[in-house]
C-alpha cells in the first residue's frame, strides 16, 4: 500500500510564491535607493580616478619639461663667456664661447636669455616659453601638454665663479607643478657687462 502526500495549494513556501503578485512599494523604494547609492558611488570613483591621472600625467610632463630646459640651460651656461646683468642681478643675456659656438642662432652679439609671456584668460604672466636670442629652448610643442608655462631665474656669484638656476613650471591656471634648483660652472672666465 503506498502512501501519496498531497499538500493543499496554497501552503507551504510555493503556494505563498506562487499567490505574490509582484513588489511592495517599499522593496521596489528599497531596490532603486541601493542601485542610486551604487551608481553615485562608481560615477564619484571615476571621476576622482580621472582627476587623479590628469594631475599625475601633467606632474610627468612638467618633471620632463623642467629636467630637459635644466639640460639645455647648463649646456649653454657652461659654454658663455661674456653673460648681461639687469639690475637685480639676474642674467638677460649670454654669450657663448667661440670655442662651443654652433651655427646659426647660438653665439651671436645678441643672444638674451627671456621669458616669452603668454596671456593666460587675459592676465599677463610671467612665465611662459624660454627664449634665448628671439627663440625658443624648445619648440612650442614641448609646452603644449597641459599649456605648461616656464619660468627660469638665473644668477651670476662672481665670487664662487658659479651660474645660480631655479626653474619653475606651472600649468596654463598657475598651479605650480614643479621647480628645480641648480648650479653651474662655467668652463671659461666670465666677463659680466650690463644689458643692452
Amino acid at each position: 500500500m503506498s502512501t501519496i502526500l498531497r499538500t493543499e495549494p496554497g501552503r507551504g513556501a510555493a503556494g505563498r510564491l506562487g499567490k505574490k503578485n509582484g513588489y511592495s512599494i517599499a522593496e521596489a523604494l528599497l531596490a532603486t535607493l541601493i542601485v542610486a547609492l551604487l551608481s553615485a558611488g562608481i560615477a564619484a570613483g571615476t571621476a576622482f580616478a580621472a582627476k587623479q591621472y590628469n594631475y599625475s600625467v601633467s606632474v610627468s610632463e612638467s618633471k620632463v619639461l623642467c629636467s630637459t630646459l635644466s639640460n639645455i640651460l647648463r649646456s649653454e651656461l657652461s659654454a658663455t663667456d661674456v653673460i648681461a646683468v639687469n639690475g637685480a642681478g639676474q642674467v638677460v643675456g649670454i654669450l657663448s664661447s667661440p670655442s662651443y659656438r654652433t651655427d646659426g642662432f647660438a653665439g651671436t652679439e645678441t643672444e638674451k636669455l627671456s621669458v616669452l609671456h603668454a596671456a593666460v584668460d587675459g592676465v599677463e604672466s610671467n612665465y611662459g616659453v624660454l627664449m634665448l636670442d628671439e627663440q625658443p629652448l624648445l619648440p612650442a610643442a614641448a609646452y603644449t601638454s597641459y599649456k605648461l608655462r616656464a619660468k627660469a631665474d638665473v644668477t651670476y656669484d662672481a665670487d664662487e665663479n658659479l651660474f645660480r638656476v631655479t626653474l619653475w613650471i606651472r600649468t596654463a591656471d598657475g598651479a605650480e607643478r614643479t621647480s628645480s634648483s641648480f648650479d653651474v660652472m662655467p668652463l671659461n672666465d666670465v666677463i659680466v657687462r650690463p644689458p643692452g
